[in-house]
């Protein structure tokens, strides 16, 4: 699988975005693609009080800034949204990879097979596919 061949599937988001209180927005934009794979996904729940932002669904809980803390929430909103949407795909064979990442993140549904054969044929490191959660999970609080 070659990296334009990717980049063709894949939904473009911005980790800026998402970490100003857009998660739940690129998450529904998601979907489509989401219920190929989950019939009934869950939904999200944004949390704007006290100054901070934070989501929800079902298991994955991730706090994205504080009214005192809004180190590292591009990193943590992405891990945000890819955790939410790879809990779900748990039971499939396929997860939702990062491209990228800032303002040039992009994400693609992948088997898990496609996933590695990118990562092969994809030369640099940079342009692989990778699972955000695992990837930049040190941002977690």
């Amino acid at each position: 699988m070659t990296l334009k061949l990717i980049k063709q599937q894949a939904l473009f988001f911005d980790a800026e975005y998402l970490a100003e209180g857009g998660i739940g927005k690129a998450y529904k934009d998601l979907l489509p693609e989401l219920k190929k794979f989950v019939p009934v996904p869950e939904k999200v729940i944004e949390n704007r009080e006290g100054g901070g932002y934070s989501v929800t669904c079902g298991k994955v809980s991730c706090i994205i800034s504080t009214a005192n803390d809004n180190e590292y929430e591009w990193e943590k909103a992405t891990v945000a949204l890819f955790s939410i949407v790879n809990e779900q795909l748990k039971a499939t064979n396929h997860r939702f990879f990062a491209l990228q990442g800032g303002n040039d993140l992009m994400g693609v549904f992948l088997s898990l097979e496609d996933a590695e054969a990118a990562k092969t044929a994809i030369r640099k490191k940079d342009d692989r596919p990778y699972l955000a959660e695992e990837e930049l999970r040190q941002f977690l609080s």
